[in-house]
């Protein structure tokens, strides 16, 4: 089984979004390769990009298409790629990744709309959503994980941490 994350093309200093991070560890512990339009996070010191770039796999040959919400914010023509990707007949499900904060955001448009699946983060279920939008949690990366596992809950100091962010 293969996924294929789907950007764009390469993101503005290589990056990777947390939630497509927190979803190709999962998928990877799962055994299931990732691959990606470029070469996509570098989870350690020498290990292997999370999300590979390989001539030999395509977006065609994935068995789910994962697209992040910022491809509205790097291609002007959006819509008609989602609309494109998501023709049939295909052999991938699409899976649309809705992050962003507000109420009509971007798992709202009609690109969006073609995916098989919006997972949405700050779901209301006060709120009506279209058939296809799924509720989601922005998860826990390993690379929090292993930050903070050297201690055991015992030996740690009961701390909060007031953390705003801008517009808040």
């Amino acid at each position: 089984m293969e996924a294929y994350f789907y950007f764009g093309g390469e993101l503005p200093g290589k990056r990777a979004y947390h939630s497509c991070i927190c979803l190709a560890e999962g998928l990877t512990d799962l055994g299931v390769a990732c691959y990606s339009d470029f070469a996509n996070y570098l989870p350690g010191i020498g290990k292997d990009f999370l999300m590979k770039y390989d001539d030999d796999h395509h977006i065609q040959d994935a068995d789910i298409v994962i697209i992040h919400y910022t491809l509205y914010e790097r291609d002007v023509h959006a819509d008609e790629t989602l609309i494109r990707l998501n023709r049939l007949p295909r052999k991938y499900i699409t899976v649309f990744l809705d992050d962003s904060d507000g109420l009509r955001t971007p798992g709202f448009r009609k690109g969006a709309q073609n995916c098989d699946y919006v997972l949405k983060s700050h779901y209301n279920r006060l709120y009506e959503y279209p058939d296809n939008f799924v509720p989601w949690q922005f998860g826990v990366s390993n690379r929090i994980l292993n930050a903070v596992s050297p201690l055991p809950y015992s030996e740690r100091i009961p701390q909060i941490l007031v953390n705003f962010k801008a517009k808040h």
